[in-house]
């Protein structure tokens, strides 16, 4: 199961306390080791980068009943040199009045570790190149409307044979997206892009992007890129930040630059991306 985590850790006790670290990440809880990003920080660790691994301890499927999902969190924080380690423990539980599908059906301990450290001057340039598949139709679509909004301008006579519009404000969406060599469908694939997206303007043509690009072959193979955006269909091209990655490109930084190959509204296509780091 892979889930798009974003997670602030939030510092109770010893030297840090009231400080916080933002990290955002995808979780295979299949993997012995997950590693997620830091994004940034509050009060000590304003302007923060690095990143998390996160392991299993324990692991116990929940009861049936569903009453409380606990899940307890431990960890340290090896810091940048002008801060000692310091460990980290908190409880949360959720109660059952809430929807089951909101709980973590399991209790588990975590050990997470997360690593902040200054820029290095003599980073690393990569620039990765290849064509993502959002298909909305189909046997199999990858990338799906999980959350249908409302456009502010609709009326009942926008609406033809009781279906909605293919994207509105509002709609959340989810995707599972092939990355490849070249355009066509039967092309090598490099990767997977993962995240979600929420239309954010009327007509939905407009959308906050959050996207994992996961790295499935080449010398890259089990890094990723962490990308958050804002993606105006109506231009040509589209830039978007890069928040940081795993693996190779551990505390990345740069841009991603996207345009429409062959794409539909309602259908979704082909789009073409480059990538541009410094790690």
């Amino acid at each position: 199961m892979v889930t798009d985590v974003s997670l602030h850790v939030v510092l109770e006790a010893g030297e840090h306390r009231g400080s916080s670290v933002t990290a955002k990440g995808r979780i295979d809880t299949g993997a012995g080791e997950r590693e997620s990003v830091v994004i940034g920080g509050t009060g000590r660790f304003r302007f923060a980068r690095g990143y998390m691994v996160t392991k299993n301890h324990y692991y116990k499927k929940a009861h049936r009943d569903r009453h409380y999902s606990v899940c307890i969190y431990e960890g340290c924080l090896p810091v940048a040199t002008t801060h000692k380690a310091s460990s980290i423990t908190s409880i949360m539980a959720a109660s059952s009045s809430l929807s089951p599908s909101l709980l973590l059906g399991c209790s588990f301990l975590i050990a997470a570790a997360v690593l902040l450290r200054r820029h290095d001057s003599a980073a690393t340039t990569t620039h990765l190149h290849f064509y993502m598949h959002d298909a909305y139709t189909g046997p199999a679509p990858t990338a799906m409307r999980v959350v249908s909004g409302r456009s502010l301008l609709q009326s009942t006579t926008d609406i033809v044979d009781g279906s909605s519009p293919p994207r509105q404000f509002g709609d959340i969406v989810v995707l599972n997206n092939a990355l490849t060599e070249g355009p066509d469908a039967g092309s090598a694939r490099v990767g997977t892009a993962q995240g979600f997206g929420v239309r954010v303007s009327e007509g939905g043509l407009v959308t906050d992007l959050s996207m994992h690009l996961v790295m499935e072959a080449g010398e890259h193979r089990g890094s990723s890129v962490a990308i958050k955006g804002r993606i105006d269909v109506g231009v040509g091209v589209r830039e978007s930040v890069v928040v940081g990655g795993t693996g190779r490109f551990r505390l990345a930084r740069g841009y991603m630059a996207s345009s429409s190959y062959d794409y539909s509204l309602a259908a979704g296509g082909v789009v073409e991306i480059h990538v541009y780091l410094q790690h």
